[in-house]
């Protein structure tokens, strides 16, 4: 979404993994191809998903926990669950905006407790906003759970 021309991504990045020998590392370069200065991705179920058909019924997990670190330490990201619209909405949505990063794998627990989770479209959501953010941003994702 957004700026995809400056969004590049590596979803078998060796570099520090948290676990295992992969992780995910996401860039968004603000200056290249950054006309609307922002950039995001959204996990879909299904694919391409904007609220034309239902999503999954996640009725009885309490939590969404993920690993997140920077490459410099200064990234500021938001996290979005749910929130996409359509004939077939989401049946919740929770924002966590202005996350700043650390070089250090960092989990963060969204607490999914009392959400109606009947109808889940878009699991999960990252976003960069080139006004928190300036030249290039790099971010590294790990083990993003629905628990």
């Amino acid at each position: 979404m957004g700026d995809v021309g400056a969004i590049s991504v590596d979803a078998q990045c060796t570099t520090k993994p948290k676990n295992g020998k992969y992780c995910m590392r996401w860039t968004y370069s603000v200056s290249r191809d950054a006309k609307t200065g922002w950039a995001g991705v959204y996990w879909q179920y299904p694919v391409n998903n904007w609220g034309s058909k239902k999503g999954l019924d996640l009725t009885g997990h309490k939590r969404l926990t993920f690993w997140v670190r920077g490459d410099t330490g200064k990234e500021i990201i938001n996290i979005t669950l749910g929130g996409i619209k359509g004939a077939f909405p989401d049946s919740f949505m929770k924002e966590i905006k202005g996350i700043k990063l650390s070089t250090h794998w960092r989990q963060y627990v969204i607490d999914l407790s009392g959400r109606d989770l009947s109808n889940v479209i878009g699991g999960f959501c990252w976003t960069v906003d080139s006004k928190q953010n300036t030249g290039v941003v790099t971010f590294y994702f790990s083990d993003i759970v629905y628990e």
